[in-house]
Formats: C-alpha cells, sequence, structure tokens
C-alpha cells in the first residue's frame, strides 16, 4: 500500500479558485512575461555594472 496521492488530472482546474483574480489567462500571461523581461533586463545591468567594477578595481 503506497502513501503516494494521485496526481491531479488538471491542475489549472484545481487551482483556480486560490487567487481571485479579474484578468483573463492571456492577460495574467502578458503581465508575468513583461514583468519577467523588466527582471531579465534589471539582472543585466547589475551584471554589467559588476563587471565593471571587478576590472577597475
Amino acid at each position: 500500500m503506497s502513501n503516494e496521492k494521485p496526481f491531479i488530472k488538471d491542475p489549472l482546474a484545481f487551482t483556480s479558485g486560490i487567487i481571485k483574480t479579474n484578468l483573463s489567462v492571456k492577460e495574467l500571461k502578458e503581465l508575468a512575461e513583461k514583468e519577467a523581461e523588466k527582471d531579465a533586463l534589471e539582472r543585466y545591468m547589475r551584471r554589467q555594472n559588476a563587471g565593471k567594477r571587478s576590472t577597475s578595481s
């Protein structure tokens, strides 16, 4: 006898009520992509600045 739980057949439907929002899936995806792009640009800029500091020492 196993203690493992079965896989959820439709995780999106199962978790749909956890966070309430008026945004559609498309709008949420666009927002997530915009935030990811912003985060990637900020990380790139930090790496560029870190590289300049380590070579100028």
